[in-house]
């Protein structure tokens, strides 16, 4: 089974089996907390993913540059990242963590 096939038989397998396992069955209400918690954290990825898409989206439509699209967003999404990590140095040198 695929991934997503996994996914859409743990989610229908209450609906499938619920009414043939005893309601106080300690197994299957792990399962039911498994199914949720995982429903949880596809959402948390979903939106985390939405909103990396859409600060890509935004240096797109902002950018000069048509012919290599995807280099000029990777550059900007580097400089970016680079730009974090010499933040956090400096705030560790200024707060004598070195």
């Amino acid at each position: 089974m695929s991934a997503s096939e996994s996914r859409t038989f743990l989610r229908l397998l209450p609906l499938i089996m619920g009414s043939m396992i005893p309601k106080n069955n300690k197994y299957w209400m792990l399962i039911l907390e498994l199914v949720d918690l995982g429903d949880l954290i596809i959402t948390m990825m979903t939106f985390v993913y939405e909103s990396k898409n859409r600060e890509v989206k935004s240096y797109a439509k902002v950018t000069n540059q048509r012919i290599n699209i995807a280099q000029s967003l990777g550059f900007k999404a580097s400089m970016r990242f680079n730009n974090f990590f010499v933040g956090a140095c400096r705030w560790i040198s200024d707060n004598n963590y070195t």
